[in-house]
C-alpha cells in the first residue's frame, strides 16, 4: 500500500516569512503538531522545510527570542525527509527510523 492512501492530504502550510506567533496559532486552530514551510510556484506548494512545536520550544521560547519577530524560515527544519507519494508504507517507515525522523514529507513526482 502507498504511503500516500494514510498521510494528510492538505497539511498546514506557512511561508517562510510567517512569523513564530502566527505559526503557533495555526497548529492551536488546527491540533498540528508540524507545519510545512512552502513556497507557491505555478500554483503548487513547494516544501522549503517544517516547522515543528519541538523548534518552536528549542530555538524560539529556549532561547527567548521574539516570536512576533521571528520567521518561519529563521527555525525551520531544512533536514527534512522527503518520500515521493507512491512508496510503501512499511518502506517509508524503514527509511523513516534509519534516519531517526519523527516526521515525513509525501511529495508528488514533481516535488510538490
Amino acid at each position: 500500500m502507498p504511503i500516500a492512501d494514510i498521510c494528510h492530504r492538505e497539511p498546514v502550510t506557512v511561508s517562510s516569512d510567517t512569523s513564530i506567533a502566527e505559526a503557533a496559532k495555526l497548529m492551536g486552530q488546527h491540533d498540528a503538531e508540524v507545519l510545512v514551510v512552502a513556497e507557491e510556484r505555478g500554483g503548487k506548494r513547494f516544501p522549503q522545510g517544517l516547522l515543528t512545536d519541538r523548534d518552536i520550544v528549542l530555538r524560539v521560547i529556549a532561547e527567548e527570542r521574539d516570536v512576533r519577530t521571528t520567521k518561519a524560515c529563521d527555525v525551520m527544519t531544512t533536514d527534512m525527509l522527503l518520500v515521493r507519494a507512491g512508496n510503501g508504507i512499511w518502506d517509508t517507515l524503514q527509511h523513516m527510523r534509519a534516519q531517526r525522523a519523527r516526521h515525513v514529507l509525501v511529495v508528488d513526482e514533481g516535488g510538490a
